[in-house]
């Protein structure tokens, strides 16, 4: 029995001293999520405007694009239930702050972030955060980085990193991701249809996010803090491919909410005809180009809602 248990021990050995390297290697790889928080927090005492939100403000809005101090602590996939406990996290830091950007997009009301594909990313919500999001596996508790990934997409990383020298950091200093460049841009018709499969739930249930979202209106109101749900620009081929009822209930959704709470205004940009297909990255992401016309026109309309408080709280932009 003991000889049994010395060579299983001899096997395991290379298995976890491997692990223990991996996990070492990978917690001091870059990481946006690292880079962004440090970013923001040397920029406390600056930020006026802060962009919340999943891809459509990661890859759509720059902050360096707006008169006003402005930072970008949007990622992808984020839902607003991370937008509120960002929000709440640091929202005592920020006393300039006077504007929060929110994406509302199609799936944004209905979308759970539970177990499934984009369940990994919760991970680095409490490993760089400390935020501890619903449905955690025990793993995540405990920072294992070598755990939240398949052993192969780690590996890549750590190979990209360390031999070919490549930049795991996306993101500026502001928050924004430049990597979207026109010239790369991909099949608009193909992607925005992919797209509207996989973002289109047939859920039509808005209560949970609605909650959420209610808690980010509450917990900015008390601070004075304008909160603004737009909705950003996305290709005509995802749009034609969405659910047209559920589409139209998120937008009235969004009416709505600026007409029952003080603090909150709606603009809505999706549709806006200026943005043509030399805008966009794929069907529902604005390249480089696309993300300076939005995040300029943005910018506008904050400002203009700064002159003249008495603005219509409910906007399109065409």
């Amino acid at each position: 029995m003991k000889k049994a248990l010395a060579r299983f021990a001899l096997f395991l050995l290379p298995i976890i001293v491997t692990a223990v390297v991996l996990e070492v290697v990978l917690r001091n790889l870059p990481h946006d999520f690292k880079f962004k928080k440090a970013q923001m927090e040397q920029k406390y005492d600056e930020i006026e405007t802060l962009v919340m939100g999943g891809s459509h403000t990661y890859y759509g809005v720059d902050p360096e694009q707006f008169d006003s101090k402005t930072f970008n602590l949007a990622y992808v996939s984020q839902s607003l239930f991370f937008d509120y406990l960002l929000l709440e996290r640091y929202i005592d830091s920020l006393p300039q702050l006077k504007d929060v950007v929110l994406m509302i997009a199609h799936a944004s009301l209905t979308y759970m972030f539970s177990e499934g594909e984009e369940d990994w990313r919760k991970f680095n919500y409490y490993r760089y955060y400390d935020i501890t999001p619903p449905n955690n596996q025990w793993y995540h508790k405990y920072y294992l980085e070598v755990l939240n990934l398949p052993v192969q997409r780690s590996i890549k990383k750590i190979y990209q990193y360390h031999l070919l020298n490549k930049n795991l950091v996306s993101a500026t200093s502001s928050g924004w991701c430049d990597e979207y460049h026109m010239e790369n841009s991909l099949d608009l018709e193909r992607t925005g249809k992919e797209e509207a499969d996989k973002h289109d739930s047939p859920s039509l249930d808005f209560t949970w996010n609605l909650e959420n979202l209610e808690k980010i209106i509450d917990i900015c109101a008390k601070k004075g803090i304008r909160v603004h749900a737009i909705n950003f620009p996305t290709y005509v081929s995802y749009r034609e491919n969405l659910n047209p009822v559920k589409y139209k209930m998120v937008v009235d959704t969004c009416s709505w909410i600026s007409g029952e709470f003080e603090n909150v205004y709606h603009f809505k940009i999706d549709g806006d005809p200026r943005f043509t297909a030399e805008d966009f990255f794929d069907g529902d992401h604005l390249n480089d180009a696309g993300a300076m016309k939005c995040s300029q026109l943005v910018n506008d309309y904050i400002e203009s809602i700064k002159i003249n408080p008495d603005s219509p709280r409910d906007q399109k932009s065409f």
